[in-house]
Parts: structure tokens; sequence; C-alpha cells
């Protein structure tokens, strides 16, 4: 145990002295020479430069190329924020925006419905930045003024009689029972206000000439010290007549680091009608009576609270606007100017300032009269819903696997969740925003067509393929209809903070043994019929969309629909590499035979003519009648191969075949599991007696291959004993519903 001590204690003084924790006034400009935009840039483009030193990352996101900043994964903790890709990208542009100006002008407003990410995306911000501040690159330096003991000095500074002073170090490293008082900056005046205005200037320009600037600096170097520092300050130079170095020996420069657990650079207001910053006189109170008699002659002033704590970092309003307008009148002035009037004095902040609001909250505040006033101290940034599923089913993935640590939870219970969260968000295109000649093609999307649209940019199989590409192409101006409007998509449906607590009710239901889609199914139908609970059941339906109950019937055929194929594959008719194999072969017979040319045998080498036979089988299990020009078919395949590879640039089609081709993959799996209904009807019955005396009556056959379905279905894909013959039932039950072979 005492060499572990010892060990720590190494590491310890190791990385203290490595942080440079604490500095002389000398040592700090030692730093802004070495790095001067990093150690002399403003809260905003710190947080601007953090997004970029976490990096970021091309995503598409419904067909368009856009960028993922990594801290929204959260890789120093917390919890990721799924998607809001757009939402991410507005974000960064404002703070970008404010960095090259220098300072923030206005409060960021994050906008949307309860749920939706607004304070996660927040909450990640901060956390970059304390992360941030953890790295050299992100360091961050305040002041205090340092006091030693009578017995260290000899020289006034009002202990005592005046002497001839020699020169003296700085007292910024003396150990602390050498020091008679500290006094911090509360607001973490950055150490280079230390310096003259015009000396600043001419620092500047030299670092300048010698090392450019990311970005104007200037903003930082045109401030002041706040009205404590000042004081102090100016008491010390009057004493010791002007002497700016003996001044300078006082200031002990420190570095830290942002911590919204103990309120340093990052703060959240909850909403409250107190003010968010006070201020008391210091020097009335006893336990500073340890201060030089010439400083405790002046007022000094001490500010606090939320906005002092988030200085020279970020603060977060949340829920805005549930404060009273009055207690909010302060930020038209401090969004703007940086400043809040204080009793005594007036605070000048570096900081960004976030707000999140409802959109309930906003539309009520968009009729009072002083909104036009904030509106132009305010960006705000739209964050609705996720409107892909695929994303929305990572959410409940997490919540799943925590419920999972006692209760085992069924495959496919996620994206039953995800499936009609999408649904109820969905709005029905209007025809009239668009071409004559695409009007047709909105006015028959169907919500659940609309739904795979925008997750794959798959369009429905009952369109042609000419018509599918027109419908793809179409998705950017379907996605941003109700952009800008109080509708916008993703504002109205179920938030995924009640999805979360309906699949903590689904743990409960007594009738089935685990978590699993047919729970949630139940739980759905039981939330439905409460409609005055729920503004978005409270939207008339039209065209199919905002029907909840639809929605849940939805759900249920693709559930079914997994079930069934999970049943199929567990009777081992074929499995999913040798659809991919057969597939992968098709392919390569159709492109010879199109293009005129020759199929090389792999096992010989020799060329030979494409197989006829092969490509006609694979287009039966496709569904291709029996009169149909193969020719013009084959052609099409081709083609939508071509025009994949040209949207994706992706160039390898063999690992990307059922994203393609979903809808003859489907067909492939409906004819071969309709040629062998009888056996899959045979394996799922002897599926249901295992476990039970009728299992003896099986043969032995039968027994065996009802055996090896059941451990094809808990090893593959995820099964219990008990969620699999109840998966069983469930198809038994609702079979009829699902899409005919």
């Amino acid at each position: 145990m005492k060499r572990l001590t010892s060990e720590i204690q190494a590491e310890v003084r190791e990385e203290f002295e490595r942080s440079g924790r604490l500095l002389t006034f000398s040592g700090f400009l030692a730093e802004v020479e070495k790095a001067p935009y990093f150690r002399l840039r403003s809260a905003v483009q710190f947080c601007a430069d953090m997004l970029d030193y976490f990096g970021c990352q091309p995503v598409s996101v419904l067909g368009r190329e856009m960028s993922r900043y990594r801290i929204f994964d959260a890789p120093f903790g917390g919890d990721p924020v799924f998607g809001q890709e757009q939402v991410q990208d507005a974000l960064v542009r404002i703070l970008k925006g404010f960095a090259e100006d220098g300072r923030p002008d206005k409060l960021i407003v994050l906008t949307g419905p309860n749920g939706s990410s607004k304070s996660s995306l927040i909450d990640l911000i901060f956390r970059g930045l304390e992360a941030y501040s953890s790295e050299p690159e992100g360091a961050l330096y305040r002041f205090n003024w340092v006091f030693p003991n009578r017995a260290l000095v000899t020289e006034s500074i009002g202990f005592g009689d005046r002497t001839e002073r020699s020169p003296a170090a700085s007292f910024a490293l003396l150990r602390q029972k050498e020091i008679q008082a500290k006094l911090p900056c509360e607001l973490k005046d950055h150490p280079i206000l230390l310096l003259p205005r015009q000396a600043r200037e001419r620092l500047l320009s030299r670092l300048e000439s010698s090392k450019p600037m990311r970005r104007d600096v200037s903003q930082i170097l045109a401030d002041d010290l706040c009205a404590k520092c000042r004081a102090i300050y100016d008491a010390l130079l009057d004493d010791y007549s002007g002497d700016w170095q003996a001044v300078l020996q006082h200031v002990q420069v420190q570095r830290y680091t942002i911590s919204r657990r103990y309120r340093r650079g990052a703060v959240t207001i909850e909403p409250q009608g107190n003010m968010d910053a006070t201020v008391r006189q210091i020097t009335a109170d006893q336990s500073l009576a340890n201060l030089p008699p010439s400083l405790q002659n002046l007022s000094l002033m001490q500010p606090g609270g939320d906005l002092v704590d988030a200085s020279s970092g970020a603060i977060e309003y949340s829920d805005l606007l549930k404060r009273s307008t009055e207690a909010n009148k302060y930020l038209l002035t401090t969004c703007e100017k940086g400043t809040i009037s204080l009793p005594g004095f007036m605070a000048y902040l570096n900081l960004v300032m976030f707000a999140t609001t409802n959109e309930k909250q906003l539309d009520a505040f968009k009729q009072d009269r002083i909104f036009t006033s904030f509106k132009g101290r305010m960006d705000f940034v739209a964050t609705p819903y996720l409107l892909e599923v695929s994303k929305e089913e990572k959410i409940y993935e997490r919540t799943l696997a925590k419920i999972s640590r006692h209760c085992h939870v069924a495959p496919g219970s996620s994206r039953a969740a995800a499936l009609w969260a999408i649904l109820t968000r969905l709005h029905c295109p209007n025809p009239e925003h668009y071409d004559a000649s695409q009007r047709d093609l909105v006015a028959g999307l169907k919500p659940i067509e609309k739904l795979w649209l925008y997750d794959r940019q798959v369009a429905p199989r009952r369109l042609g393929a000419e018509d599918q590409r027109r419908l793809i192409a179409l998705l950017p101006s379907l996605r941003s209809e109700y952009e800008g409007t109080p509708i916008y998509e993703g504002r109205h449906g179920i938030s995924p903070r009640e999805v979360n607590g309906l699949l903590a009710e689904a743990v409960t239901r007594g009738e089935f043994a685990c978590v699993c889609p047919q729970a949630i199914l139940a739980e759905l139908e039981e939330l439905i019929k409460d409609v005055s609970l729920y503004d978005f059941l409270q939207i008339e339906p039209r065209s199919g969309y905002h029907d909840a109950g639809a929605f849940i019937e939805e759900v249920r055929k693709d559930v079914l629909a997994r079930i069934d194929r999970d049943l199929s594959d567990a009777v081992g008719l074929v499995s999913e590499e040798e659809y991919a194999r057969r597939f992968d072969q098709y392919f390569v017979q159709v492109k010879a035979s199109v293009r005129g040319e020759k199929v090389r045998n792999e096992s010989t080498g020799e060329l030979s003519e494409p197989d006829e036979s092969l490509m006609e089988g694979m287009e039966e299990l496709f569904g291709l009648a029996s009169d149909a020009d193969r020719g013009d078919f084959r052609r099409e395949f081709l083609t939508r191969i071509g025009a994949w590879v040209h949207e994706t640039g992706r160039v390898n089609i063999a690992d990307s075949y059922q994203e393609v081709f979903g809808d003859l993959f489907g067909a492939m799996r409906r004819h071969i599991r309709g040629k062998h209904a009888h056996t899959i009807q045979r394996v799922r019955q002897a599926l249901l007696r295992l476990g039970t005396p009728e299992a003896d009556a099986l043969s032995a056959e039968t027994r065996l291959d009802a055996e090896h379905a059941l451990a094809f279905l808990k090893e593959e894909r995820g099964y219990c004993d008990a969620c699999a013959k109840a998966a069983v039932v469930f198809l038994e039950r609702y079979e009829t519903e699902l899409p005919s072979p």
C-alpha cells in the first residue's frame, strides 16, 4: 500500500507540474507567446474551436451529405444524441459566425416539442467544453490577487511602515501557509487585461507578425478588468508609486477547467423568478480582515450568481419562457452588449448563452408585444423529433439494454416502438406544393411508404422503376415541405420520453414473460384510448396520416413479417447468406447477358454464355410473369444498380443488394416460404409442444427439427423459450395479415 501511495504521489505531482496550474504573470506571458490565439480567444471562440477539436464525420441525411460533430456522440460520457444533424449544423453555423466576430450578441434558443433532445444537445456542448478545457490546447487561465504574510515582506502595501524595498520574486508560487490573503476574480477576467491597453495593442501587433491568428481576438484585448480587480489594481499601483512590476508580484495566474458540477464556466438556470446575479461587499466580511489596510479602505464588491459563475464559459436557460417576461427583460441588454447591471457596478460577461423552450410557450410568447424586442436578440434553432426509424430505434435500444439486466427483451421490440413513434410525426404531403408532373407521385404516398423513403431512401414497390427514381429525387422537397412553418414535420407526435415510459410499462404486463413487440402493441392500444392526454391524438386524420390506430396495425404487420421471416429461417430453408449468394450469381449473369459478354467460370477459368436457366429461375422467384419482357427487366435491373452507385458513390454492390433490391429479396423469401409452407407449419406446431407432455407424441424427425429451430431462434435471433413460443402464437393469430407470397 505504501508503494501504491508513493506512485500516486509521483503521478499527481507530475501531472500538476505538466499542467502549469499555477503561473507567475511573466510565466503566463510566455504561454501566450507560444500559442497566442489559443491563449487570447474569447469564450465563443473557445466553444467553436472545441467543436473542431473533437472533429466531425460525413453522414448522409435524407439523401444529403452533412457533417456530424463527434461531441454529439458523447465520446466523453453522457447519453449521445442520435440524428439531429440538421440541428447540429445550425448550432455550429451560429457559433462559428459569433466566433468570427469575437463575441456572441444573441441568445441561441433551441425550440421544439418536449423531449426532442434540446437540453441533451446543450448538455453535450457543456461536456465538450469540460473535456476540451482539460486538454493542453484548451487551457484556460484566470488570476487571483495574492498577499503574503507580513513576515515575508518589508515593503508597505499597507501592512506597516514604508522602508527601502528590494526587488522581490512573485508571490504567485508561495505555499498556502505563506499567504495571508487571496482574492479570486469571480468573473474570471482574462490575465492579459492586467497589461495597460496600449501595451496589449503592441503585444498583439508583435504576435500577429510572427504567428497569424486563426480569428480576431481584439474583443478580449479591448475589454477591461472588472470593478473589483480594477480597484485592487489601482490601489496597489498607488501604494507602489506607479511600480507596475511590483503590482504584478501579487498576481497568481491559475489554470482552471470548465465544470458544470462546480458551476465553473458551465451553468444551467432552471425556471425561476429570482435574479441570476448578485453582489456583496467583501470588505465588510470579518473573515477577510487579513487584507492590507490599504485595501480594507476600498469598497470592494464581490459579484456572484449564475451569470457570474458561467462567465468565460456558457450558460443555459432551461425552459426560458416558463419564467416571467419581467424576469427575462434584462436579457435584452445582456444578450446584445454582454453586460449586466449590478448594484454598484456594471459586469461585463464573456460567455455563450443558450436557452431552450417548447413550441407552445414560444407560440404564446409571440403574442406578447415585447416579443419584437426579444426576437432581434435571439437566434432560433428548430429542434424537431426524429423522422428516421433507424435513428429513433437507437434511443430505445439504450432503454431496453438497461431493462434487459433484469428482464429478457425479445428481438424487434425497439423497432416496433420506433416505427410507431415515427409514423405519428409524419405530415401528409400537399400535392399543390409540387409541379403537375409530380403531384400524382406525392398524392398517393402512404405514411409507411414515406417512413421508408425517409429512412432508407427506398420508394414503394408498387411504383415503376422510373417513378421510383423520380420520387427518390423528390426526397429533399418532401423533407423541407413544412420547414419554416408553425407545423414543421417533427413538431407533433409521440415524444421519445413517453415511448421510454411505455417500454417501462411493458415490463409489468402480466400476460408476457418478457418485453416483446406484442407487449408494446398492447401498451400502444391502451395509450391511444385517452385522446385528451396527447395533442397528437387530437389531430384530424388525413389521407392515412395522423391515424394512431391505423399505425398500430402497420406496426403489427411489420412485427408479423419479422416473426414469419425468423421462423422460416429457423426451419433452415434458405439462409441469408444463400439469398445473397444466389443474387450475386444472378447479377454476374445478367450483366454479361445485357452487355453481350461471356461469363468466366470461377473453377475452370473458361468462358461460356450466360446461364439462361439460372436467370429465369431467379426471375421466377422475383415473381416475374412468364410472358414479361425479360430483356427490359434485366436492363432495368442494371440501371437501378448504376443509379445507386451514382447516388451513393459506393462501388461494392455485393454488400448492399438488400438495400438496393429489398423488393426482390422480399419476393424471393415469400416465394420460397410459399413453396414450403407445409414444412414451416409443421415445425411451428411442434415448437409449441416442446417442453410439454404433447412433445412425446411428435415423431423423432419432427421433434429434432423443432429443437433445431428453437436453438436457432435463441442463438441467432435473440429469442428466449417463452418469447419464441409467444411469437408463434402471435403469428398463428394474425397470419391472415401477412402479405401473400
